[in-house]
């Protein structure tokens, strides 16, 4: 069965328990304005400022997501990063660059844990007297390394990762330029779903995200 026809029947099968064993909603049942849905640190956006280095100066995020779903899921994902400023010293006229955006993936299931220090790399160059502020790099899939060292076409590209549980964020280095332009301004964004989305609590009518009530 589809995907998605499983998700229609399960969250089908949910309303019916609710309809036939809770006997509807009363206002205890309904989230407090203060809590926040299951689903708050599933997507998040940071606005980073990347100062510039003519070696290797890193610029660590804070955690960008966190996920503790409580069980084996399949997920699906969705990184953006975008510059959205920049200065200069160079009278005002940008320099050549290169910013990178290296994203670190932390999954964990049962007993395990395993961490992808590069588990996507956006790659920014412009050339004086290009501005660089408004580029943007995004992707749903990724590439793996070569799972042969020998074999040149033995690298596969994935949409999905199984966990339990995810931990998502990144570093940035800009080099480049003769008369580098000081600082990036850089806005990251990550989005993780899972494929089948059916919550246990659902089947007691608790809606904690609000969900029922989606348009």
């Amino acid at each position: 069965m589809h995907p998605r026809n499983v998700r229609i029947r399960n969250y089908a099968a949910a309303l019916a328990c609710c309809a036939l064993g809770c006997g509807g909603r009363t206002v205890e049942d309904e989230p407090l304005a203060n809590n926040l849905p299951p689903w708050h640190m599933w997507g998040n956006g940071q606005t980073i400022v990347v100062n510039h280095a003519i070696a290797i100066l890193i610029t660590q995020t804070s955690q960008l997501a966190r996920i503790s779903y409580g069980r084996p899921e399949s997920w699906r994902f969705f990184l953006a990063a975008r510059i959205l400023d920049s200065s200069t010293d160079n009278a005002g006229v940008p320099d050549a660059g290169q910013l990178q955006v290296s994203w670190r993936l932390q999954i964990g299931l049962g007993r395990a844990q395993h961490t992808i220090d590069n588990f996507a790399n956006f790659i920014f160059t412009w050339v004086a007297p290009t501005n660089p502020v408004g580029l943007q790099k995004y992707t749903s899939q990724v590439d793996t390394p070569l799972l042969s060292d020998i074999v040149a076409t033995s690298a596969q590209t994935i949409d999905t990762i199984v966990a339990q549980d995810i931990q998502l964020s990144a570093d940035l280095d800009f080099t480049g330029g003769a008369v580098p332009v000081k600082t990036l301004t850089v806005e990251l964004d990550c989005f993780f779903s899972p494929i089948s989305h059916v919550r246990p609590e659902w089947y007691r009518c608790d809606f904690r995200g609000n969900e029922d009530h989606g348009s």
